[in-house]
Formats: C-alpha cells, structure tokens, sequence
C-alpha cells in the first residue's frame, strides 16, 4: 500500500513519520520542501509537486485552511490524476462547505473521501495518542482504519456524510473556547472577592477542567 502525505506542518509532520516508523511506504510534499527533510532522511520520498502524489493508494492531508487544501488537492490537478479505487483522507478542520464540495468532487473522480479531523496538540501526534474525528463510507473507514491506529488512541465515527466530521469538530472548537471563557469569568468574579485566581485556576484544571487541551491553554 503506497500512502502519500502532503502538509508538514508540526501536525502533519509528526503523524506522516509515525507512518513511515509503522513501516509504510511514504511519499511527502509540503509547500516548503525544507520541511520535508528529516523525513526523507528518514527513508520518505518526496514529491516535487501535489500532482506527484496522485499514484498513491491512500492520500493524507493535514493542511492550514480551506484554500489551501483546494489548492493543493483540486486546482494543482491531484485530485483528477489520482486512480479510481484511490482514496483522500483529510485530517484537517475545514468548512463543512468545502467537506460537502469535495465529497463531491472526490465521487466524481471516483475517489475515496474521508473526513477524519483530530484532537490533540504535535506532542499528541508524535505520541500516536490523536482522537480522530471520522465521518465517510464505512467500508472506507474500515481500509484505512489501521493507517488511523497508528495514528491515534481512538477513532470515533460520526456518520457517512464527510461534512458530519467536521461540524463536530467545528462544534469542538466552540465548546472549547466556551469552557476557557467561563473559566476566565469564574475569575474574574473570584479575583474581586480577593481570592487568588491563579489558585482558582489550579484548582479547576485539577478537578472540573482537567482534560489536557484546557490545561495546555490556562496554565
């Protein structure tokens, strides 16, 4: 199974080498080749250009934004040169517009699709401990499913419809921010009734808030 990764970032660089530790066949791209070194000294190939991508069986991204990843997979011509049977599988938090538009896209070409976003930081990544957000064809997600184990604890699927992943990633998000916020007007609140709100702070991501993406933020 050849399996390409384009979007090296400290994400996307830290799961294409758990890829490639797990003893797959990885070629890479990333915008800025430089990037791409220490995993080709690593035993990686690397692509000069997105469409270089488009023999690989399986295709992963884990690219900036939504502009990015049409360019990368749609306007460079990845997507149209890769073979029927082939599959996408995008990791990135993008609109569930353009999940919607490339789930099309990708039918069109008959490609494969997969929306899997993450949670977790590069440390996480790199551990192999991401929580995938997974939304597609479930016969899809059943092949790539131990791509997925080597790169996450736990993968959770939220439906056929690709967009389902990344509205609960949206969603996520948006708890997330939430929680922090609460936890800035508790003290807030504490701090004018001369308690200590770094003491508030310790006490919360100890107990009600201890999940780690909350105590990465506050601490």
């Amino acid at each position: 199974m050849k399996i390409g990764f384009a979007g090296l970032g400290g994400m996307g660089r830290a799961m294409a080498h758990n890829l490639l530790q797990a003893g797959y066949p990885l070629t890479v791209w990333n915008r800025s080749p430089q990037a791409a070194q220490p995993l080709v000294d690593a035993g990686a190939q690397l692509a000069a250009q997105p469409a270089d991508l488009a023999g690989v069986d399986i295709l992963f991204t884990m690219l900036a934004n939504d502009a990015a990843l049409e360019q990368v997979v749609v306007t460079s011509g990845l997507l149209a040169q890769m073979q029927p049977g082939a599959a996408h599988v995008n990791m990135a938090t993008i609109s569930v517009a353009l999940a919607q538009r490339l789930a099309a896209l990708h039918q069109q070409h008959g490609v494969g699709y997969l929306a899997a976003p993450v949670l977790g930081r590069p440390d996480v990544a790199a551990a192999g401990r991401l929580n995938i957000l997974a939304a597609g064809d479930p016969a899809l997600l059943a092949r790539v499913q131990p791509l997925l184990d080597v790169l996450g604890q736990r993968t959770w699927s939220f439906g056929e419809r690709p967009e389902q992943a990344n509205i609960v990633k949206i969603a996520a998000n948006f708890t997330l921010a939430s929680a922090i916020e609460a936890m800035a007007e508790g003290s807030a609140l504490v701090r004018n009734h001369g308690v200590s709100g770094a003491d508030y702070l310790q006490m919360l991501t100890g107990t009600l808030f201890a999940a780690p993406p909350i105590r990465a933020t506050v601490r």
